[in-house]
């Protein structure tokens, strides 16, 4: 019997090593688990607190991801630990974890993105603008070229309205993409992506069933070994 042998034997189930690594890492799946349900706990209820500002950074979201990262160190703790378990409890696990973390994380990603932008476009449009009606800013033109032998005073005036023009315009352009972002808010609220995330979580629950029936390794009878 060589050495690999010897080795593979130590570890096998009963033997004192794997009991020694199976109770370490239930153990560390014990403090995994108060850590996490205790930090997710307090999010929270922090984020009830208005004062916290905890409520801007989409608290079910960043729940929901929690949750799908303590599925996916489950089993990763579970797979360490275990020699022979069940193929398809591994699958199932790291399928909904690794989902529920990644739709959670795009939808965090996808409201930043249209919410930064509102309040970005809103803060580069000056009070005027808001008082002025966007149809009225279609009209303007500018004007033609001054005649050199217009008077000072005129052409001045000209000017004046030139710039006038000028940011009339480029007000319009912010207000149409702000209107155009704001549009999107409604897909970035909390029903839509509430929606958007099961849409996910389901189309993986009927992959993971086809893994299930299609490949053997991973059928609810065999062992992970």
């Amino acid at each position: 019997m060589d050495n690999d042998d010897v080795i593979l034997e130590d570890w096998l189930p009963g033997t004192t090593n794997y009991r020694i690594r199976a109770w370490t890492l239930a153990g560390v799946a014990i403090i995994y688990t108060i850590f996490v349900g205790t930090t997710l706990a307090m999010f929270a209820v922090l984020a009830r607190n208005k004062r916290s500002g905890l409520e801007k950074l989409s608290v079910n979201l960043v729940l929901i991801q929690g949750v799908g990262c303590y599925l996916v160190g489950v089993d990763g703790l579970v797979t360490a630990a275990l020699n022979n378990w069940a193929c398809f409890a591994k699958l199932w696990l790291f399928n909904i974890g690794f989902m529920l973390s990644l739709s959670a994380m795009s939808a965090r990603a996808c409201r930043l993105l249209v919410v930064y932008k509102v309040h970005d476009l809103t803060n580069r449009l000056p009070a005027r603008a808001f008082q002025q009606d966007i149809s009225s800013l279609k009209d303007i033109e500018l004007p033609d070229m001054l005649d050199a032998r217009l008077p000072n005073e005129e052409s001045k005036r000209h000017n004046i309205f030139r710039r006038k023009s000028a940011e009339a315009k480029s007000d319009l352009q912010v207000i149409q993409q702000l209107q155009k972002y704001r549009r999107l808010l409604w897909y970035v609220s909390n029903r839509m992506l509430v929606i958007y995330i099961s849409a996910l979580m389901a189309l993986t629950i009927v992959l993971t069933i086809v893994v299930n029936a299609v490949d053997k390794q991973f059928a609810l009878s065999p062992l992970q070994t």
